[in-house]
């Protein structure tokens, strides 16, 4: 159940950061900080995962698009309700 947190935390992490990024913004650590103790938004992520996945794909980037899928399905498994109630116990 920990693993399954920490592999959750890590992939909220990893969206945080990309989002920044691709805001075209400066950032701080503290901005990452404080976007990830806000409560999550699973139609957010998706939509977001899912733009960039074909953004990357349309400019010539698939082994990337595949990587941001890859992470993508295993945030989205971490956010089913089984998975949800497991890792929380």
């Amino acid at each position: 159940a920990v693993h399954e947190a920490v592999q959750h935390d890590a992939s909220r992490l990893q969206l945080i950061i990309l989002t920044l990024d691709h805001s075209r913004k400066d950032y701080h650590a503290g901005d990452v900080v404080k976007q990830f103790f806000m409560k999550e938004k699973t139609d957010d992520f998706t939509t977001f995962a899912e733009t960039l996945i074909n953004r990357k794909r349309e400019e010539g980037h698939p082994s990337l698009a595949a990587k941001y899928q890859s992470s993508s399905v295993s945030s989205m498994a971490a956010h089913s309700p089984s998975t949800t109630s497991t890792a929380s116990s």
